[in-house]
Parts: structure tokens; sequence; C-alpha cells
């Protein structure tokens, strides 16, 4: 219990105790007003720089006049060491609150409580205060539900060495790496915090995949290197420009997040639906526009039925009308009548009223049988005038286009692959390491395909061809200095020679594949990235396999300027190896930045001037493994450090 000579107080209970410091619930005696007391912990006192951590956070505090901030009236030094007194709000902090109430958060309490915390951070960025020690044990949650931030002004690098249980987010993971690895204080720091809170808020959970085993320090490097997962995988919903903008404040440089909370305030208020009302507002439109919908599908609905009375009753007076003919002309008569002029070509069919509506209904449908008749007609002729006279691959056994060998080809045996059940991509990264050309996301359907469980290596390529092209020539090494038409060719001769149906031709110099082909053929960027991602296993791994480059990859830190045989390093969750390092490897793909969502998104875009590579290699920076980075290149280049691995589609035709 705390003994003081602050006479004019009287303790209530102990609220909180650390190794540092002491808080206090007292009571003011003179007017009964509820204050908290905070102090260096009865064993510490005398630590002068516990005293002189407490006289700045106090400082600080004395500066924030705002309801969201909690108060402090004054700071004491008695008996060498320091006590704040300050605002007592009864309520959690929010750590202890989302223990107890996480299912329960609703969405209009999330933003209010996003609004509030960013409203106090930009009033105390104005003030030239910055929080830095922003996370929820930081964040209290009163007893009507409003949200309050303590802590500007804390020692930061006390959390460093906090003592916290195992199965639970610590302090350092909210931490900015700025101020966690070179204790670098700006403004931009606290967003990063706030983006993590808001995360959290959102989904449930701290932004990356961690360890909670872990020292917090080996936790916090972890969220430094690992990709932000994707709130659709957690099967949450996060409004586009809201992740966006958590996204941007989640960088690792922070001056390539916004400059203060008001910056993120307009991003904000930019948005219409942002606030929980309009959020209701725009869900009653959204209702209305339903309601005038059915509304108007319904008034269409009553006129197509008009027309339908209005065709069975005038068919119905044609007949009486045609029933009256017959009586005023004798049967002899009708029948010379008939014979001789036929029947009037303004004188509709003898239908009964009732098969009127499915008369016209057949009417329509031969019509469109015509039609769709003429159209496949006209294809199949267009197709036998484009495709008849298209240049055809050459084969092995074409002496007249295949240099002939001086030795023998390599026996030619299966390349050995995995089958990648089907399941569905989030394709790219927004995590603060990813390049432009990986966001937005991308969520894609992939069909179930095999892939080599290794690069083509140099005598794969000589059972197919008898040249080596590869700079480096070992049979055990990945076939390299192959461009993409050469890889095109080798897939074609590679199936013929596994009886396999071939997967490409060309249509006028244009590389055409048929994936319903059961051949050999270059792996598409989406399923080249869903097998580096292990699959439906969805590893958020930030190289195929590992965090760390060296288990899975070959890279210019430890290649020693040169490829290595496909499988020595550690293969991913699939049993892969390589797809990060060794050698970029082709896709079939035309390159476009992901925000260009022209042509199939699986296949990928229709044209374009250069062709996607994936995976880095032996002559680049890791940053060039990690399995969304992207890369392209010219289709007819040849380099020493760019190969392939061939895929086949599942269940062909």
């Amino acid at each position: 219990m705390l003994e003081t000579s602050l006479n004019s107080y009287q303790i209530i209970k102990t609220v909180h105790s650390s190794l540092r410091f002491s808080l206090y619930q007292a009571k003011q005696i003179e007017t009964g007003h509820i204050v908290l007391i905070k102090t260096p912990d009865t064993q510490r006192v005398n630590d002068a720089q516990l005293k002189q951590d407490l006289i700045n956070e106090a400082n600080t505090h004395l500066k924030l006049k705002l309801p969201q901030i909690r108060q402090v009236y004054e700071i004491r030094e008695e008996k060498g060491t320091a006590y704040l007194i300050g605002e007592y709000i009864e309520g959690m902090s929010l750590s202890a609150y989302l223990k107890i109430n996480s299912n329960l958060l609703s969405r209009e309490q999330t933003f209010s409580w996003l609004k509030e915390i960013l409203e106090a951070l930009s009033y105390a960025h104005k003030q030239d205060c910055v929080h830095l020690n922003l996370n929820p044990y930081n964040l209290i949650v009163d007893n009507s539900g409003d949200m309050h931030i303590i802590g500007f002004g804390k020692n930061r690098d006390a959390y460093k060495t906090a003592n916290e249980k195992n199965g639970t987010y610590h302090p350092l993971l909210y931490l900015a790496p700025e101020l966690f690895q070179a204790g670098i204080a700006l403004p931009q720091s606290d967003l990063f915090s706030f983006a993590v809170i808001a995360y959290q808020l959102l989904c449930g959970v701290v932004p990356w995949r961690i360890d909670l085993q872990l020292s917090p320090e080996k936790q916090k490097q972890q969220s430094l290197c690992r990709a932000v997962i994707m709130p659709e995988i957690l099967q949450k919903e996060v409004p586009d420009w809201l992740f966006a903008a958590l996204l941007q404040c989640l960088k690792l440089d922070p001056h390539q997040r916004l400059a203060n909370a008001e910056e993120l305030i307009k991003v904000f208020h930019e948005q219409e639906n942002w606030l929980p009302e309009e959020i209701d507002k725009v869900e009653k439109v959204e209702e209305v526009e339903e309601v005038e919908r059915v509304e108007k599908v319904e008034e269409v609905e009553k006129v197509e039925e008009v027309k339908i009375v209005e065709e069975i009753e005038r068919a119905e007076k044609i007949e009486k009308k045609e029933e009256t003919e017959k009586k005023k002309l004798p049967d002899s008569n009708l029948a010379s009548f008939n014979s001789e002029f036929g029947s009037p070509k303004s004188q509709p069919p003898q239908v009964p009223p009732y098969e009127v509506k499915e008369t016209i209904k057949l009417k329509k449908t031969f019509k469109v049988l015509i039609w769709l008749s003429l159209i496949i007609i006209l294809f199949i002729m267009i197709k036998y005038i484009a495709f008849g006279n298209r240049t055809e691959f050459t084969t092995v056994t074409d002496s007249t286009q295949v240099e002939i060998p001086e030795e023998p080809l390599t026996d030619n045996l299966p390349i050995t692959m995995v089958l990648v059940p089907a399941d569905t991509l989030v394709m790219g990264n927004i995590s603060p390491e990813a390049e432009d050309d990986e966001f937005p996301l991308l969520t894609i359907g992939i069909p179930a395909f095999y892939i080599s469980i290794r690069e083509i290596s140099q005598a794969e390529w000589m059972m197919v061809f008898p040249k080596n092209p590869a700079h480096s020539k070992d049979p055990e090494l990945p076939v390299e200095n192959v461009n993409f038409y050469d890889i095109i060719d080798f897939c074609n001769q590679k199936s013929v020679l596994d009886g396999f149906e071939p997967c490409y031709d060309y249509y006028d110099d244009e590389v055409v594949c048929n994936f319903s082909a059961n051949g050999y053929r270059l792996p598409t960027e989406a399923e080249w990235e869903f097998a580096a991602k292990s699959g439906k296993r969805n590893d958020f791994f930030v190289y195929s396999g590992s965090d760390k480059a060296d288990e899975v990859g070959w890279y210019n830190e430890n290649s020693a300027a040169q490829s290595h045989p496909s499988g020595q390093k550690k293969p991913n969750q699939l049993g892969i190896y390589d797809l990060s390092g060794n050698i970029f490897e082709w896709v079939w793909n035309w390159y476009a930045p992901y925000s260009i969502r022209n042509g199939d998104l699986y296949e990928g875009p229709d044209k374009g001037t250069d062709k996607v590579i994936r995976g880095g290699s032996w002559y680049h920076n890791a940053s060039e493994m990690r399995v969304t980075n992207r890369n392209f290149t010219k289709p007819y280049t040849k380099n020493g450090y760019l190969g392939f691995r061939v895929a086949r589609s599942y269940n062909p035709r």
C-alpha cells in the first residue's frame, strides 16, 4: 500500500502494480473527488530514472486538454520521489476489453473508437506531442463505452524489457519500426501503431502471423519481415479504401506514411461511409434502390402480361371474324376461293387463343437458332482460313529443322511433378515491402494443376534437344539462357515424347495455349504464386517455405555467383524446391500491373510487350525472391539466370 505524506488524499485501492510503477485509486479528502495516483514502485521509490520518466509523462499530459486524453492535474515531488495525480477513469484497458468482448464488438463501435483515437492523436500532434507508445494497454474503455488515451510521454524503451506472458500480444508489436530499431520519434510513428490497433479491431488479430511463444523481441522481428494478412483470408470485410489507408500507415519507412493524424482524418472524411450514421444512410439508400428495382421489374412484368392479354384478345377477334366470313360463303365457294388464291397473307394461323403465347416463343427461339447456326458456320469458315496455313511446331524427328546431334539425346524420363489442389488465391501483396505492381489484391479461382518440383535441368532439356544452351554446363544444374519461345518448343516436344497432347500453337506468330490439353506448359503467374504460397495451406511466408531467405533459396549473398542444382535447399510445404532463388522462372502471362485488370485474371492479359518472370535468382538480392515479387522481360531475352519449370493441367478434356 502507498505510504505518502499526501495528506489531502486517501488511498482506496491498488489499481495496477508493475516492476516500475504502481497505480492507486484515491479520494481527495476535502472534495471527495476520485483521482489516480501514479508513483514508482515501493521497491524503487528512490530510482532517479523512474522519477524523471514520471515527470516527463506528467509534463506532456499537462499540455493536453481533451476529453479523449486522460487528464493530469499535477506532479508532486516528496521524499525523493514523484507522484503523478490525474484523472481516474472507471473502466478497463482495450486489451482486457477485447479478451472479454471481441466477438461482441460491433462495426459502429469500432468506427466510433477509431474516430476518437484519431481525433486525440490529431490534437496532440498539433501541440507537438507524439505518443510513441500507442497500444491496447494504453487505451482505456470507460463504463460508458468511450475511448481514452493514456501514456503520452512514457518511456518507450521500458517495453523492450517488459515481462509479458506468452499467448498475448506484447506492446512491442504496436511500436513503429523506427522506434524499435533506431529510437527515431515522429508523428508517423503514432500512425503505424494506430494502424496495428485498427487492424486488430477490424479483424480480431494483429496484421501478421506471429509466433506468440517467442520472446517479444523476436515477435517484433517477425512482424517487420512478414506480409500483412489479407482480411479476406480471415473472412473479414474491411473496405478497400480503409485497408489501403492502413497499409500505407504500416509502411516500414515512416516517410512513406501519411504525415500525421490530421492527414489520416482527411482520408477518412473523403469517404462517405466511414462513420456509422453514414453507413446506415448508405444501407438505407441501397434498400430504397432495391425496392425501386423490384418495382420496376414488376412494372415491366405487368406490361408484358398486358401485351399477352391483348395478343390473345386480338386472336380471338380474328377467329370470330373468320367464322363470320365462313358463314357468309357457301362451302363450295370457300373451297374454290382457297384453291385459287390460297389463304390471305394477312390472315393469322388458325391457333387457339391459349396457344398464341407459346407460338410467339417458338418463333423467337427458331430465329435465335438460325442466327446461332449462321454464326457457327461463319466461325468455322474463319477458323479454316486463319488456321489453315499457320506455322507448325517442329518435332525432334524433323531433321530439316533440328540440328543432328553428334551424340545421342539423353534418355527420356518423366518429369517429377506434384499435384496442387484447386482453391482460391488472394494474389498480390499490400505489405510495406510490396512494390507498386503487387497490388491491388486479386482474388482468383485456381483449378487443380501439376507443377514440377524442381526447375528443369540441363539433363532434362537434353531429353528433347541435343544442344545445351546453358552458360554453366552441368547436367544437374538448371537449364538457363533460354527464351520464352525456346521453352514453348520444349514443352510441345516433351509432350509428344511422353504421349501427351501439346498445349501450344502459333497463330500469326502469336503463341496460343490450349489449357484443356494435358501436355507440358509454363505455369500461369497465378499458378506460380499459388504454388509458391504452398497452395491452399496459405502460408504467409515472405519466401516460398520460410521467412529466412537462406533456408530456401540461392541469392547474391550465398550463391557464390552461380546457380546450383535444384533441390539442395529446403522445399516449401508442397515439397517444391527453389521457387525462391536460384534462377528466375518464366511464366505464361504477359506483364501488366494488377491495377490494369485487362483479360482473364487466371490466364493473364491478352497481349503485351513483356513476359512475367518470377522467383529471383542467384545473381539478385533476397527481396527479388519474395513469393509476390514480380519482374518482367522481353520474351526473346536470354541470360544465365533465367530458366523455367513446367506445369500440366489436371483433369483435361
